[in-house]
């Protein structure tokens, strides 16, 4: 058994600020204070290790404004960021979303240990044309769906927005609509209620929002 050694994290102030050490021990397990440690005060969680398992100790932290990153505090290896676009598809939509994940890496030792995955903001382009639907409310008609990518061509045919049910208000559907986007009308809209009959303006909204 070799000497005993106290990995800890620290919280301070109002903002979340922290200090984290971290131990990176030789078969690649991470022993991290913030999830197996224990409490040695309101704001103090430590956990022992054997000194002799420790390949490296590594330290992130946070201050009152951003998280400060990982470095190598004691010990051999470097922390190496590994960027990527992840891209999936539901329905109609491609999302893309950047992560970064964050590793300790010691290549003499083999080691590649994953410390931290940050996920950026989810995007998504649509693949096929917006799905709509509508349905009948006291003020009119409402549509609902993919509505952001063609909101421009919504707000030039006449639809308000009604911030309270968020969807936009039409009196009519516009006839324009069915070809540039997939329309699915409630059962409770009446017939009278539904427009079908294409217009001489729809090629030109289709160049417009590229469909």
């Amino acid at each position: 058994m070799g000497e005993p050694v106290d990995v800890c994290i620290e919280w301070w102030g109002s903002f979340g600020q922290y200090a984290r050490d971290i131990a990176i021990l030789k078969d690649g397990t991470v022993i991290d204070p913030r999830e197996v440690g224990v409490w040695r005060g309101k704001r103090l969680k430590c956990a022992t290790v054997d000194k002799d398992d420790v390949v490296a100790i590594v330290r992130d932290s946070k201050s009152s404004t951003q998280w400060k990153g990982f470095r190598v505090k004691e010990g051999s290896g470097e922390i190496d960021v590994e960027r990527k676009i992840e891209k999936w598809v539901e329905g109609n939509k491609e999302f893309m979303q950047s992560l970064d994940e964050y590793y300790y890496v010691d290549k003499e030792k083999g080691l590649k240990v994953l410390l931290k995955r940050i996920y950026g903001s989810k995007m998504y382009r649509l693949i096929g044309k917006p799905k709509l639907k509508v349905i009948k409310l006291s003020e009119g008609l409402c549509i609902k769906g993919d509505t952001f990518p063609i909101k421009e061509t919504i707000k030039r045919l006449g639809g308000k927005w009604f911030a309270d049910k968020s969807c936009w208000l039409f009196k009519k559907i516009p006839a324009e609509l069915f070809e540039i986007a997939d329309v699915e009308y409630s059962p409770d809209v009446p017939p009278e209620q539904r427009t079908v009959v294409p217009s001489e303006r729809v090629e030109a909204l289709k160049k417009t929002i590229n469909v």
